[in-house]
């Protein structure tokens, strides 16, 4: 690095692609007409220079993802002309200075002195050190002090301590991404002065207390994301102020109380995520005026209530997510006009009645998990009208009927997991003949008829649990072309005949459960090419010898 200062000249210099070592020498601070610091993705260790602060006319600092440590130096982001600070990803320690009192730093009567011995590198106005990017060089005088600083990135360090309370005077700040650190303390008031800024970013850190009221007052706020902190009290009504809002994010903090059902006033919201905390109360109906909203995560708190019909009114909503609370009542049927879901995730709650038809209606629907609510009814057929379906889990409720036709039609359906009702025939005879399907779980229903060669036979399957059903069936030869099985489970579902030999072509297999079913005959010794490490056999009608061959099964 020092030889690179050394040998500057006054032309462009390309830097792409660097894997630049070392530490940041010292004699950076002789650039006084240095206005752009790049040194970003490379490999710089050490601590930053202090004498930088004394580069008066400098305006851009990155030294995004390096290895640097050690504290910031006090009055480096205080200078009056900075507008991008990013120190992000470095191991940077300490406390943020707060030190943002614009002072000058002397008059301006050396402006234009060349005397350095660094010659012409006096007015170098522009390095870029960065991968991918080029360094250039001008020849301009001082100019006066704008305070214009509008970016401050120091995420993905291990600073300490709280918020220093003058960067939300900053006049021209936009930006603040602090994330990713050790950060404590509560939000200083002061966060009303920040009238520009638009992204306040201290995702996962140790900030506690309430959100200030004041914070209504940051009327450009379009990003409020303080996810994963110590966050207490309620959500303020004031936050419902901020009409410019697009994503407020307060997962994973100690919040309570209701939503308000002022947040209509945010029509611009884009992002809503209060996830893992303690809110109770019902989902306010207000919610549907959210028009643009395109993820709503409720889950794990404790929101009662029914689902609100204003629900199917966000039509660009791509993910709902109201895990683990405690909904009632029954699922809208308004719930089929959300034209743009994706991940519909409403498990873990006591919905009641029928999965509505309507459902089927939702051509843009990849995950689709009702587990562990209280529904009843038949599954309807219009599921299988759900072309882009990946996943579709009803698992845990008290669903009867049979399994309708049509789900092998779905390209690109991955995971049947319909275990834990009381679903009654047999399984559909082309169920399994889909090339995408790896997991089927009916495991703990009413199943009976024969088991569908295909579903014992299907290459694609990863992991297969028909246990505690009611079938009248045997273990087909076919078993063999399911070369990616890991774990199968077939217990307790009324199997007879024998197991057979082919069972050895089960490289794979690491879990097999055979208990409790009517098989006789012989253990075959080609189980032992397996690679189990958990075998249940007890409880049916095996005789002969125990293979040598399971004593290669080094793992079970």
């Amino acid at each position: 690095m020092q030889t690179i200062v050394n040998n500057f000249v006054l032309m462009p210099y390309t830097s792409g692609n660097n894997r630049l070592f070392g530490t940041i020498p010292s004699s950076l601070i002789e650039l006084h007409a240095l206005e752009s610091l790049w040194l970003e993705n490379n490999n710089l260790t050490g601590e930053i220079p202090t004498g930088l602060k004394f580069i008066r006319v400098l305006k851009e600092i990155n030294f995004f993802n390096n290895s640097l440590s050690g504290p910031i130096p006090e009055g480096l982001m205080s200078k009056p002309n900075l507008k991008l600070f990013d120190l992000a990803e470095n191991n940077l320690s300490g406390t943020i200075p707060d030190d943002f009192n614009f002072t000058d730093d002397g008059d301006d009567e050396d402006d234009n002195d060349d005397s350095n011995d660094l010659g012409p590198l006096m007015r170098l106005i522009n390095c870029f050190l960065e991968g991918m990017s080029e360094t250039r060089f001008q020849r301009k005088a001082f100019v006066k002090p704008k305070r214009e600083i509008a970016t401050l990135s120091l995420y993905g360090n291990n600073l300490e301590g709280g918020l220093p309370n003058g960067i939300f005077s900053l006049p021209s700040l936009e930006s603040i991404n602090f994330a990713n650190n050790n950060l404590s303390g509560t939000l200083p008031t002061e966060i009303g002065n920040a009238k520009v800024l638009k992204v306040l970013d201290l995702r996962n850190n140790n900030i506690t207390g309430p959100i200030p009221n004041e914070t209504e007052h940051a009327s450009s706020l379009e990003v409020l994301n303080l996810y994963n902190n110590a966050i207490t009290s309620s959500i303020p009504i004031q936050v419902t102020e901020l009409v410019n809002l697009k994503d407020l994010v307060l997962d994973l903090n100690n919040i309570t109380g209701t939503i308000p059902f002022q947040i209509e006033n945010c029509k611009k919201l884009e992002s809503l995520g209060l996830s893992d905390n303690s809110l109770s109360g019902t989902i306010p109906t207000e919610i549907g005026y959210l028009s643009k909203l395109s993820f709503f995560d409720l889950s794990n708190n404790e929101i009662a209530g029914n689902l609100p019909s204003e629900i199917g009114k966000l039509v660009q909503c791509e993910d709902i997510l109201f895990r683990n609370n405690s909904l009632n009542g029954t699922l809208p049927s308004e719930i089929g006009n959300l034209k743009s879901i994706k991940s519909l995730f409403i498990d873990g709650n006591e919905l009641t009645g029928m999965i509505p038809t309507e459902v089927g209606k939702l051509s843009a629907l990849e995950y689709l998990n009702l587990k562990e609510n209280k529904l009843s009814g038949s599954i309807p057929m219009q599921l299988n009208q759900l072309e882009k379906a990946i996943l579709i889990r009803l698992s845990t409720n008290n669903l009867t009927g049979p399994i309708p036709n049509g789900f092998e039609n779905l390209q690109d359906l991955k995971y049947i997991l319909l275990e834990n009702n009381n679903l009654t025939s047999s399984i559909p005879e082309t169920m399994c003949d889909s090339s995408s399907i790896n997991t089927l779980l009916l495991q703990h229903n009413d199943l009976g008829g024969t088991i569908p060669h295909s579903c014992l036979s299907n290459e694609n399957f990863d992991f297969v649990d028909l246990s505690f059903n009611l079938f009248d069936s045997t273990i087909p030869s076919e078993l063999g072309l399911m070369v990616n099985i890991t774990r199968l489970f077939l217990d307790d579902c009324g199997l007879a005949g024998s197991i057979p030999t082919e069972i050895g072509q089960l490289e794979k297999l690491w879990f097999l459960v055979l208990r409790g079913n009517d098989l006789n005959g012989t253990i075959p010794t080609e189980i032992g090419n397996t690679n189990l490490t958990e075998l249940f056999l007890d409880e049916n009608k095996l005789s002969g010898q125990i293979p040598s061959e399971l004593g290669e099964l080094q793992n079970l």
